[in-house]
């Protein structure tokens, strides 16, 4: 959210567009579940894992004028700390819709 910025000097004030990078990736290695206690929500948490793996979502949170909000998807290098927007190699076309390749 913009509103996270608030504390940030003149960014969100100063700014034509300010892009968010998320990457679920680097919340869920932080948040791994005991194997031993639950089997399943630790093979539910390794799917996820897996899912989003060198992928970063750019949402677009504020753009002078305010049009043209949403978001895409982006590919991380997570070795070179590098965001391409070459995802097309983790993305499949299926019913019209573009869905992660799991």
């Amino acid at each position: 959210m913009v509103s996270d910025l608030l504390y940030s000097g003149t960014i969100d004030r100063n700014s034509d567009a300010t892009v968010i990078l998320h990457r679920e990736e680097h919340f869920l290695l932080r948040s791994e579940p005991n194997r031993d206690e639950d089997s399943d929500r630790h093979m539910k948490w390794q799917a996820r894992c897996l899912n989003a793996e060198g992928l970063a979502e750019a949402i677009l949170v504020k753009r002078r004028g305010g049009k043209g909000y949403g978001s895409g998807w982006l590919a991380f290098n997570s070795k070179l700390g590098v965001f391409s927007d070459d995802v097309r190699s983790r993305l499949l076309r299926r019913d019209g819709e573009l869905q992660l390749d799991v």
